[in-house]
C-alpha cells in the first residue's frame, strides 16, 4: 500500500516531522553510529543542509523518545545492540541539553549540546 507524505519545505524539527506525517529519509543509522562512535562532533555545513533536523533528532533520540523512532534503522540498531527486551530507545540514554540560538530574523538557528560523560 502506497503511503502519502506531505514534503517538508522549513520544517526543521524532527518531532514535528515525524508526527506530521512529512516524508522522511531515514538516516538513523548514521545518528546512532555517530552517538555510539564519535566522542566529539562538529557540525559545518552551509546554510540549508539539515543541520537543525539533526540536532533534534539528536535531542530526541537523547530523550529516549521511542515512539518517533518506529519503523526507522536506528530500532533496528538498538535491538540488535542492546537486546531485544529493551525498552528504551537509548542503550544509556545520556543526559543532553539542546539550546537554540536565534542568528538572524530568517528563523535560522545554531544549536549546541552538552553531553555529560557517566564515567
Amino acid at each position: 500500500m502506497n503511503t502519502v507524505h506531505k514534503y517538508p519545505v522549513g520544517i526543521q524539527t524532527f518531532e514535528r516531522l515525524r508526527k506530521e506525517n512529512y516524508l522522511y529519509i531515514d538516516k538513523t543509522d548514521l545518528v546512532w553510529k555517530v552517538t555510539k562512535e564519535s566522542p566529539f562532533v562538529f557540525l559545518c555545513r552551509p546554510r540549508r543542509f539539515g543541520k537543525s533536523l539533526l540536532s533534534t533528532t539528536l535531542d530526541s533520540y537523547f530523550k529516549g523518545q521511542k515512539e518517533l523512532f518506529e519503523g526507522l534503522k536506528i530500532m533496528d540498531l538498538e535491538t540488535e545492540n542492546c537486546g531485544a527486551g529493551n525498552q528504551e530507545i537509548a542503550c544509556a540514554t545520556e543526559p543532553a541539553a539542546l539550546t537554540a540560538f536565534l542568528v538572524n530574523s530568517t528563523s535560522e538557528t545554531l544549536y549546541f549540546y552538552i553531553v555529560t560523560d557517566k564515567q
